[in-house]
């Protein structure tokens, strides 16, 4: 996996990360591949946490995509997700 150490150095200043999840195996331009986070294909129980130890503090979800879900419903899976997460 590709660390945050490597991609911002030493110095990790943000405090608000943005979190989305995608489809397993889909084309890098599918513009509907969006999932609830945990459903696709980042694995944000090993992200997260390493985003924590360089000061991020805030995860805002970010799904545009509603496949056989409401809004509501997916920001409460979303939710429900990143609590189970340790960071």
């Amino acid at each position: 996996m590709h660390s945050l150490r490597s991609t911002f150095g030493e110095v990790f200043r943000l405090k608000l990360g943005h979190v989305k999840d995608c489809k397993k195996n889909a084309a890098a331009n599918d513009k509907d591949a969006g999932v609830n986070v945990g459903d696709g294909s980042i694995d944000y129980t090993a992200l997260l946490p390493e985003a924590r130890k360089y000061g991020l503090e805030y995860f805002i979800v970010e799904q545009e995509n509603y496949e056989n879900t409401t809004p509501v419903a997916a920001a409460k899976a979303d939710v429900d997700y990143l609590k189970r997460i340790t960071f």
